[in-house]
């Protein structure tokens, strides 16, 4: 037996491969693939199986101590992120954006860490040393450093523009996407630390209100790929951001003739004429204060139609060119009421403790008393129930009542369970949009797996730049992910990307050291199961490929 090399696309791949005679001629028999090895490898393998000879065809001679497995690392998971950023080509678009090879693989490797296990830029380079990316990778530096992966970062985000036009290009080409629908939406992340430029106090959806923070505005297909993103500061409000949005999109990522699907506190008469203006048709919800005034009356005359077991929709044609379609969930009738009453409750405990520090002397100017209850209760969006009118105009006093509004109450009762969309789709049924409109609560999830699985908070970085590169990187794992999800969905199975990933968390790659005075070292990788096999098919990837790593 001998150890046969073949040389592939620039690498060396052994065969072990036996001679034998049949018919009178030398035939060959292959007996076991190695995979790819390097020079150093190659002249182990051949050193000992010159002090090992062979028993019969399936064996080599060896004692059972001297067989042993090394320097096991992290395979299965890493193995499938890479694989799917080389089968995506993000590589390819990366570099046509001007970034250096160098700089691609760390960004991949950063990018990599974010989907399987998130940690601070210091600790990936240890966290690197635990899996088989090195070998993944051909343009790493012998040496790597922290700085070398901050300057990947900086790259990334001085290329943001150009990288994101280049590649919703490239998937719509690959992927056969559109964009005839685009839901945005906002987050908030908090910060530790308070050196960031961007860092501001704001509505925190973290309920973090403690916390400095940076919101981050995403723009998605109906399949949830990412097509671009934007980091605001902590204090941006919603409306603000919509026509920048729409300026990038149109311009920049050549969207056209879409319909533009937000969230409300999006919507103003100058961001409704903004979307008229780029050629936009429009689904937004509005804030029941804003339509109270048009719904409230005509609720008792609208027809609603029942389009599912806890909802009924109906319909306001406000002209020609604009409608408001009513839906009422009969279920959050009741989770609205007690919401309300709950909010009441804790208005009248606010109201009753500064009661009692001004009957007990500690509050008694009536500026000084109406600042406060005006600050707590505004805090809680609770002012509006109370009649603070009825405070007597006194300068000193002893006590005071806030009577309840009941008229506010009984006029907010009546869109319980209400929530009105806003939309230019006339040619639409009030049940096709709500249809549509609802498939902005995956953008949450979008969120919260952004959030929570790829760890974007808390942010420690402290330049601007950083942090939106930081967004970034988020966002391109984000990618990766959501591919997992739409291609197992579209072969029939309902999974999460972190899900999937768990199932290869026992796959590692190591070498088996074989022999006794003289040792050979070949690379392993862990036996994949049937079930994993059939996963790496279900998102298009070979298992011969992870347990031969190749890529």
């Amino acid at each position: 037996m001998f150890l046969k090399v073949e040389r592939r696309g620039g690498k060396s791949y052994g065969v072990l491969v036996h001679n034998y005679r049949a018919e009178g001629t030398i035939k060959q028999k292959r007996i076991l693939a190695l995979g790819a090895l390097t020079d150093d490898e190659i002249l182990s393998i051949k050193n000992w199986l010159a002090c090992n000879p062979l028993i019969n065809l399936n064996s080599i001679s060896t004692t059972f101590e001297a067989i042993e497995l090394v320097e096991p690392v992290m395979h299965g998971k890493v193995y499938i992120i890479r694989a799917l950023w080389k089968k995506l080509q993000l590589d390819k678009v990366l570099k046509a954006c001007g970034l250096s090879p160098i700089e691609i693989d760390l960004i991949s490797i950063m990018v990599t860490n974010r989907c399987v296990e998130p940690s601070s830029k210091y600790h990936i380079l240890t966290w690197l040393l635990q899996t088989s990316l090195s070998m993944l990778h051909h343009n790493l530096p012998s040496k790597l450093n922290e700085n070398q992966l901050y300057r990947a970062m900086d790259s990334l985000y001085r290329n943001k523009v150009k990288l994101e036009g280049e590649l919703w290009r490239h998937l719509q080409r690959m992927l056969k996407l559109d964009a005839k629908s685009v839901f945005y939406d906002i987050t908030s992340t908090y910060f530790e630390g308070n050196s960031c430029e961007l860092a501001a106090y704001g509505y925190s959806r973290d309920h973090r209100p403690d916390k400095l923070q940076v919101n981050l505005g995403i723009v998605l297909t109906e399949e949830m790929f990412p097509i671009m993103h934007e980091v605001y500061p902590g204090n941006t409000v919603d409306k603000a951001t919509v026509e920048g949005i729409c300026t990038r999109l149109h311009d920049e990522l050549e969207v056209r003739n879409c319909t533009f699907i937000g969230d409300r506190g999006m919507i103003t008469s100058d961001n409704i004429e903004i979307l008229k203006r780029y050629g936009y048709r429009y689904i937004i919800q509005e804030r029941n204060s804003e339509v109270i005034d048009i719904v409230a009356p005509m609720l008792a005359r609208l027809k609603f139609k029942r389009v599912s077991e806890k909802l009924e929709v109906s319909e306001i044609i406000l002209s020609d060119e604009e409608k408001l379609v009513v839906c009422r969930n009969l279920e959050k009738v009741k989770d609205d009421r007690r919401f309300r009453e709950a909010q009441i409750k804790r208005g009248i405990q606010i109201i009753e403790e500064v009661k009692r520090s001004v009957e007990s002397g500690r509050l008694v100017v009536r500026d000084k008393i109406f600042k406060r209850l005006i600050k707590k209760l505004s805090q809680k969006k609770l002012d509006h129930y109370f009649d603070l009118s009825r405070i007597p105009l006194v300068e000193r006093l002893q006590s005071f009542e806030c009577p309840l509004r009941e008229d506010v109450i009984a006029r907010e009762a009546i869109m319980d369970g209400i929530w009105v969309l806003r939309t230019d789709l006339l040619e639409k049924t009030g049940e096709e949009l709500v249809r549509t409109y609802k498939k902005l609560n995956a953008v949450e999830g979008v969120f919260r797996e952004i959030k929570s699985v790829l760890d974007l908070r808390p942010i420690y970085h402290r330049l601007a730049d950083r942090v939106r590169a930081h967004a970034f990187l988020c966002v391109l794992s984000f990618l990766l992910l959501n591919y997992i999800e739409w291609k197992a969905k579209k072969n029939g199975m309902e999974i999460t990307a972190e899900r999937f990933l768990e199932k290869f968390t026992g796959v590692v790659r190591g070498h088996i050291e074989l022999g006794v005075k003289k040792k050979v070292k070949v690379a392993k990788v862990s036996r994949l199961t049937v079930e994993q096999k059939a996963l790496l098919g279900v998102i298009g990837l070979k298992p011969s490929g992870m347990e031969s790593c190749v890529v």
